[in-house]
Parts: structure tokens; sequence; C-alpha cells
């Protein structure tokens, strides 16, 4: 099988580290369906979409995956459904990257400050509506949340697609400020 010998691929060598620290700091190791949907994830090219059960360890799977990518790209973006879960992901799977020595966060915050230390982080997650504003934020308003993160290579992954695309596909970000004589203009 692939997955026996770490010499042929980077990418399997990367996996088989994470999968030791998994098992030293969970004490579980990924199951054979999980190492493969993270190696078909970061070998099939750029883009993909992929789908993954309830209960199968999809927090496993996209954390891996986010190792493999923070390493090729050096930052790496999760979009999860709400901030809970960002939140609750950043914090349960830090003890893994900082085993992979890369650092993670959460954008979910409201201090401008505290958003601008998240996303010095290799790892960043949370929900879309968090990454509009912050990239809203930095591009419009000139805030500089995302410091060089924009520059560097980077990578997303999105966690749920069917929530982001499906559930909330109406969702907008707007942010607000005042337009000199937009009080003039008449709605149509």
């Amino acid at each position: 099988m692939l997955l026996k010998n770490p010499s042929n691929n980077n990418s399997v060598a990367r996996l088989m580290e994470i999968d030791a620290a998994i098992k030293t700091i969970f004490k579980i190791n990924l199951r054979e369906t999980q190492k493969m949907a993270v190696i078909y994830a970061v070998e099939s090219g750029t883009n993909f979409l992929s789908q993954v059960n309830t209960g199968e360890g999809k927090s496993y799977i996209v954390a891996s995956i986010a190792i493999i990518r923070a390493k090729q790209f050096k930052s790496v973006d999760i979009i999860t459904s709400s901030s809970v879960l960002a939140q609750r992901d950043a914090e349960y799977m830090r003890p893994l990257y900082v085993a992979m020595n890369l650092n993670v966060a959460h954008n979910c915050m409201e201090g401008l400050e505290d958003r601008k230390q998240a996303y010095k982080a290799n790892v960043v997650y949370g929900e879309i509506s968090r990454f509009q504003r912050d990239h809203l934020l930095h591009d419009f308003y000139r805030k500089n949340i995302l410091g060089d993160r924009e520059r560097r290579n980077s990578c997303v992954i999105v966690d749920e697609v069917d929530n982001m695309l499906l559930d909330n596909g109406n969702n907008m970000l707007y942010l607000s400020h005042s337009v000199p004589g937009l009080e003039l203009l008449e709605s149509l």
C-alpha cells in the first residue's frame, strides 16, 4: 500500500509524522480512510470537493490537510460553519499544530488588535463572515488586519461547504458607513 512506503512521497511521509503526533497527543490513530482522504486532498491538485460523513473524524482530516498545506504554502485559512466550531477546533487541535512546529488561531474575537495577532498564525480558523469582515477592513479601510498574509502563498479549506453554499447562500456582510450625498439618491 502507498502509505507503507513514506519515501515514495513527501506528503505521505508528512502524513505519517502527523499520524504519529495524533497517536501521542490524542491516543488514537488515523484510520486508513482518513489517511486516504488526506492524501487525495493534497495530491489531487489545487481545487477539489470531498465529502466526509458525520462521525468520520473530519476534524482530524482537516487538521492533517492544513498541516501539510501550511508546510507548503505558509498560511492556511479554515472556514467553518460557526464561530463556536472555529474556536473549538483551533483550541482542541492546538497541541497537534504545536507538535508540527506550526501555530494556530481563530479570528472570532471582536478586538481589532486580537484579530491582527490571529492572522500571524500559520493556520487560522473562522466562519466566512469573519474572514469577509477582515478582508474588507484590510482592503477597503486599510486597517492592515491581515499583515503580509494576503501576499504570502496561501490555501483555503472550507469545512462544511453545504452550509456555506446552501444554508447560508444569501448571507452577505456589509460594512456600514456613511457616504456623503447618499441621502440625495432616490431609490428605484
